[in-house]
């Protein structure tokens, strides 16, 4: 067993409860060395003083699996980053003192520290590629003004970092000789993402106006610094959605995942190549009937890499995260000469492309049964390993769960997918007390993936149904178009097939049936409870209830009024049409909203007006609000938030379901 699992096997739990969640550790960061022999992974330990995590460093051995403990204890490190000829190995130690970058020479056994001044670095760290120098982002906080706070620009408050005035995000050039730090991007606006030219002359940053956070309604468009005379150039032009852009390595061209002049609420990030010289661009990945990238709603805090990982360059081929259904694979996608995407690695797992070499693949999967362990593919053998076990003892203790897909046909025809899952020792027991999860976005996706809240309502003994209705990330854009300007009527069909295939199958108790989601997920639980009594129990999180508020309020209201065609003011009967709060004053359903009380994507607002309706028609309901929490502060929040998601789900079913 690995020496990263936290406990020994114990003694079969019979039911989980909320807390069992601070059992589990998570990798929340891994690098592969040049040479593929070696991964630096960054891996998380609860810290119960501080509400919080460890993040420990350690080196893992692709061959053997051994590993070596880097930086271990009551620590904190982020961003690591191996130079080019894998020598050195930077990082950044955010615990005790001020934030400093790191740099463990493994020749001399020795580390250097570099304190940065005047903010806090992010990953990711640059190595230049002479070896000399590091790009790193800094962002800073600004005090509270001390009087009035004036604000003149929409857009002033974004989900996880608050208001945007305060913030401000800088480019430092580290000399790794002499420690000496420089800022190269002043002037240009809030910049990230660093990544040196293959000949190391220029530098390739993401800049906007405002703040940028991964996953978040803005994101920063390419810009290059030319180290030769300072200038800066902006390569593409209007029109491009960019989640990432990365340098080919010719150093001409760049590849930019992302889209191209969409119409999508949220476009479908594909990839394309573009030629610095000539401006033209290509698509390498033409009519992709799934999604770059991983988008399944997991609850483990790995959301942020996996809204900045899962794309890396092998000479003329770039390997993929995929999401193919309720799978998230790997694919080789060629980027010069006919288009091809091949999967390399496949099964029914989410993969998280984390590093890849001309013969190794470094990625972290999860299933429905266990979360993120690392894993490395030889591309030449097909051989894969897993390299670490960071649970192995925990979930041993776990009652086991079996999972089975349950094809669905929506009343128009439309087939999707859904599974039910439910404990392993429940066969033969008849239909279970069965609660629905519906999924956020609603471009995002379930499958094969591990939510704890799943493992801890199931081993209570009730079976878990989650489907992929149309929305959802996996099936190519024209599938996620399918319920664009309204949400509610268009995502409500499916949700009560998933159902009745789960009564039909003898699966689920049709008098004992609870329903749930977080995000879209709330927003289609609150609008179910409005159109259906079906339901003994509903618990809507981060919920959208109100189109007319949230447009006002959202940081990404702009959003919301593309998918629906026009502003409140412009088309007021559609924004009534389309939203849950029309309809509350219907429900009957025993109702708990519940929502974090930082969310600035779906206010706390949303929910507030939902349950007021409630209130006024006498419908059993109450709001919980869950502190210091934002839109997903379940999964990347404070311990006490993720904890206390878990303890709200649970008291509600346990009293009503």
């Amino acid at each position: 067993m690995s020496a990263l699992s936290t406990m020994d096997a114990n003694a079969m739990q019979d039911k989980l409860s909320p807390d069992d969640l601070l059992a589990l550790r998570f990798v929340r960061d891994a690098r592969l060395s040049p040479d593929g022999r070696q991964a630096a992974v960054i891996a998380s330990r609860p810290d119960h003083a501080a509400d919080g995590e460890f993040l420990e460093l350690m080196l893992v051995d692709t061959r053997s699996g051994a590993e070596t403990p880097l930086v271990a204890g009551d620590v904190r490190v982020i961003g690591p980053a191996w130079s080019p000829n894998g020598n050195k190995l930077a990082y950044v130690r955010i615990d005790s003192g001020p934030p400093r970058i790191c740099i463990h020479d493994f020749g001399t056994n020795q580390i250097t520290e570099t304190p940065v001044a005047g903010g806090m670095p992010q990953p990711p760290l640059a190595w230049s590629p002479d070896g000399t120098r590091l790009a790193i982002t800094v962002i800073s906080v600004v005090p509270p003004p001390a009087g009035l706070h004036r604000i003149t620009k929409p857009g002033f408050r974004i989900e996880g970092i608050g208001f945007v005035d305060r913030i401000s995000q800088r480019i430092d050039i580290v000399e790794v000789a002499s420690g000496a730090i420089s800022c190269v991007t002043a002037g240009l606006g809030n910049c990230s993402q660093p990544e040196f030219s293959p000949t190391g002359d220029r530098l390739l940053f993401g800049a906007i106006e405002g703040a940028a956070k991964p996953g978040g309604g803005s994101a920063p468009l390419p810009h290059i610094l030319h180290f030769v005379d300072g200038q800066v150039s902006r390569p593409l032009g209007e029109g491009w959605h960019v989640t990432t852009t990365t340098w080919l390595p010719d150093g001409e061209r760049l590849l930019v995942f992302g889209a191209y002049r969409s119409t999508m609420t949220v476009p479908v990030s594909i990839l394309y190549t573009f030629d610095l010289a000539s401006g033209s661009f290509e698509c390498r990945t033409p009519d992709l009937e799934a999604q770059i990238g991983m988008r399944v709603h997991e609850d483990t805090p790995i959301w942020e890499i996996c809204f900045t990982r899962g794309v890396e360059i092998v000479d003329d081929s770039a390997f993929a995260s995929v999401q193919a259904g309720g799978e998230t694979q790997i694919w080789r996608i060629a980027l010069a000469g006919a288009p091809s995407m091949t999967p390399v690695v496949e099964g029914p797992r989410s993969c998280l492309l984390l590093g890849a070499t001309s013969d190794a693949l470094l990625f972290l999967a999860s299933d429905l049964h266990r979360p993120g362990d690392l894993h490395v593919a030889s591309l030449s053998s097909g051989e894969e390993r897993r390299l670490t076990s960071l649970n192995d003892g925990v979930l041993a203790s776990w009652p086991k769960l079996a999972v089975r897909h349950l094809p669905v046909t929506s009343p128009d025809g439309l087939v999707f997918d859904a599974w039910y899952l439910a404990r392993a020792d429940a066969k033969g027991e008849g239909p279970l007390p069965t609660v629905m999860f519906v999924h956020g976005g609603p471009f995002l996706a379930v499958g094969h993936a591990f939510r704890y809240d799943f493992h801890m309502l199931a081993s209570r003994g009730w079976g878990m149904v989650f489907a992929n209705f149309r929305g959802s990330a996996g099936y190519g854009e024209a599938f996620q178009r399918k319920i664009m300007g309204d949400w509610g009527s268009k995502g409500f069909p499916d949700h009560m097939a998933v159902v009745d295939v789960a009564v039909a199958l003898g699966l689920a108790d049709p008098e004992r049936l609870g329903v749930w989601g977080a995000s879209h997920g709330g927003f289609a639980t609150a609008w179910i409870v409005g159109h259906t009594d079906r339901f003994r129990a509903a618990v809507a999180e981060a919920s959208v209830t109100n189109y007319i508020s949230l447009y006002y309020l959202s940081d990404v209201g702009e959003g919301f009024a593309a998918d629906l065609g026009a502003l409140p003011h412009e088309i007021p009967d559609v924004y009534r049409s389309r939203s849950p709060l029309t309809y509350a004053h219907r429900c009957t359903t025993p109702t708990l909203m519940l929502h974090g009380d930082e969310d600035y994507r779906c206010p706390i607002a949303e929910a507030e007006q939902f349950f007021r309706v409630l209130i006024d028609v006498g419908c059993t309901t109450e709001l919980v609000r869950i502190p210091r929490c934002n839109h997903i502060g379940d999964s990347v929040g404070p311990l006490s938030a993720r904890v206390g998601q878990n303890e709200a789900l649970l008291d509600w079913f346990e009293r009503f379901l």
